[in-house]
């Protein structure tokens, strides 16, 4: 082995436990983005519920902080803050509409919140990501009673023979989607909740409900359910 062989050997060999050395110091290193919370999907249709994403983060060392909202192309969409001060331990929280910086909707999709510090010079994408979905899920009544019939019809409560009623209804499988029903009065104008508050749905397809239920005052007088849910 030559001399400019073996000087290029010691090199390698230098570089590698460089390298092992600064990764390990790099794991036992805490992350600069600390106490991290984000929304992972949220629904901007307007009903009220999921309208935001929101999340929080802590800075380990103090900067100037900007946060912008990314596609998964890492295109910037929506800014969120600009050059705000953050100090070391102190919580900023920032809120995303689902609306580009133009205020047009965003597409739905899987976007995610990018920190440019501009102390360290640096840009942090959080690991975390936030869905925008606002298709509604393809659900159907297959049936309501005691049979299962080819048009869903309506069900007269009580029933005279005091079974409960059943409401069968087909909706999509999402993972992690929980799965609620709203059940309405349509007897009255505008049409009323019955429940308190929406009813869990089981994994299987069908519903039972007893024909006395814990309603609010005034509701609990037979109406007719024509099949008016939500999910």
């Amino acid at each position: 082995m030559t001399a400019a062989a073996r000087t290029c050997f010691a090199l390698l060999v230098c570089a590698t436990f460089a390298a092992f050395f600064a990764a390990q110091e790099l794991k036992s290193t805490p992350p600069r983005v600390q106490e991290l919370k984000v929304t992972p999907i949220f629904s901007p249709n307007r009903d009220g519920r999921k309208e935001r994403a929101r999340a929080s983060f802590v800075l380990k060392r103090s900067d100037d902080v900007s946060v912008t909202v990314i596609d998964r192309n890492g295109d910037g969409v929506r800014a969120l803050r600009s050059n705000r001060r953050l100090a070391a331990g102190q919580r900023m929280r920032v809120v995303w509409d689902g609306r580009l910086d133009d205020r047009s909707p965003a597409p739905d999709g899987t976007y995610r919140i990018r920190l440019n510090l501009r102390r360290e010079g640096r840009a942090v994408v959080l690991p975390r990501n936030v869905v925008k979905d606002t298709e509604p899920p393809d659900v159907r009544v297959t049936s309501i009673g005691p049979q299962v019939d080819k048009v869903p019809r309506p069900e007269l409560l009580p029933r005279i023979d005091g079974k409960p009623a059943r409401v069968s209804i087909k909706a999509p499988d999402r993972p992690g989607a929980r799965k609620e029903l709203l059940v309405y009065r349509t007897d009255v104008t505008p049409a009323r909740p019955v429940f308190d508050e929406p009813v869990r749905l089981p994994t299987e397809s069908s519903r039972t409900y007893p024909r006395r239920t814990r309603v609010r005052p005034g509701r609990a007088r037979p109406f007719r359910y024509g099949g008016s849910s939500s999910i």
